[in-house]
């Protein structure tokens, strides 16, 4: 027999045995969505390094990767960007003096007490931002809330939106993950995408500091970590960072964020023209499957024409000669400026 959802949520089956009343259940399995993907391009956003194929990076497209502040570990905000959050933490089989703890650099230590029923001791951690945005979460360094490295008494889950999803990268394969969420973590999983990711360590306790993996997330407002102990023995603390990477920037105003802006100063000069002032094609070949297309080059700069500070993808007039781009552009048969502030009325192009 099987069952196939037709709707995202978690699931399980319940069945009876007739002549006993036995009742079976299975684990409960998240089923979410595909990872967007909003270029086509095969690799899912949340890892993507340019997001709408215009050969500019996703981060200098935005105001960059910014520190989110987690001394509070219950409520702060971000520089740039008018970001808030709040946080909560909850227990089950235990309570320690400070089940999360964190530093002015994003990281922020769990404190899982001893197992002492049949039950693991657990610490869910749950942040909650007042609008989407991107987050990375890797592996902490040494700092002063103590040795939390993680070892294999330790069990953990992050969880985004059941309608967004979370992509873990480990390269070196530190992590075991449960693929189909049966209890049983299996190794050589270096690339997975879901809205709820379940890990343990691969092998002994990791070092901090020593970490390759990273769960990338696009465009969620909540985030839910939970750290498991299983030891009977001893307490587990467990170290990570969280960096909020690739903070949207809208320069024209027109509710599109400029990584997915193909216009991001709306003078009707596509940015693939304004980033290198010539005309590149894509060659739609992405061998490291980064996302970015084979045909740009990943440390290529912005080209400035007029070396005023301002990159000619953002300049409104890139020759400073007095003439705004989207007239010098030829476009002034198509479209208008009527309040001439040197940015087309409306979005210019499909996007």
């Amino acid at each position: 027999m099987q069952f196939q959802p037709t709707a995202i949520g978690n699931y399980k089956l319940i069945g009876t045995i007739n002549c006993t009343g036995t009742t079976l259940e299975s684990f409960e399995i998240p089923i979410g969505l595909c990872p967007d993907d909003i270029d086509n391009d095969g690799i899912p956003d949340n890892i993507d390094i340019d997001n709408d194929n215009d050969g500019i990076l996703n981060c200098t497209e935005s105001y960059g990767n910014q520190i989110i502040d987690l001394s509070d570990p219950y409520s702060g905000t971000i520089a740039v960007g008018s970001y808030a959050f709040i946080g909560n933490v909850t227990t089950f089989g235990g309570n320690a003096t400070s089940p999360i703890s964190g530093t002015s650099d994003g990281t922020f230590q769990s404190d899982a007490p001893l197992k002492t029923t049949t039950n693991s001791t657990s610490i869910t951690y749950d942040l909650a931002f007042n609008k989407p945005l991107n987050l990375l979460v890797e592996y902490g360094n040494v700092t002063s809330l103590g040795n939390g490295e993680i070892g294999p008494a330790e069990e953990f889950i992050i969880r985004v939106p059941n309608t967004r999803t979370i992509t873990l990268l480990d390269p070196d394969d530190q992590l075991l993950v449960d693929t189909n969420y049966d209890g049983v973590y299996e190794s050589g999983v270096t690339l997975v995408s879901a809205f709820e990711i379940r890990f343990k360590v691969n092998g002994d306790p990791l070092p901090l500091g020593s970490g390759t993996f990273g769960f990338y997330a696009n465009s969620v407002d909540t985030l839910t970590f939970i750290h498991k102990n299983t030891s009977e023995i001893e307490s587990q603390q467990a170290t990570f960072k969280l960096i909020v990477t690739c903070v949207a920037r809208d320069t024209d105003s027109d509710g599109l964020q400029d990584a997915l802006d193909l216009d991001s100063d709306n003078d009707a000069i596509p940015d693939f023209l304004e980033f290198k002032g010539v005309l590149q094609t894509p060659s739609r070949v992405d061998t490291n499957g980064d996302g970015l297309d084979d045909a740009f080059d990943i440390n290529t700069s912005a080209v400035d024409t007029d070396g005023d500070g301002v990159v000619d993808f953002y300049d409104l007039d890139s020759d400073n000669d007095g003439i705004f781009d989207w007239i010098e552009s030829g476009a002034f048969n198509l479209v208008q400026d009527t309040n001439m502030d040197g940015m087309v009325d409306g979005p210019f192009g499909s996007n």
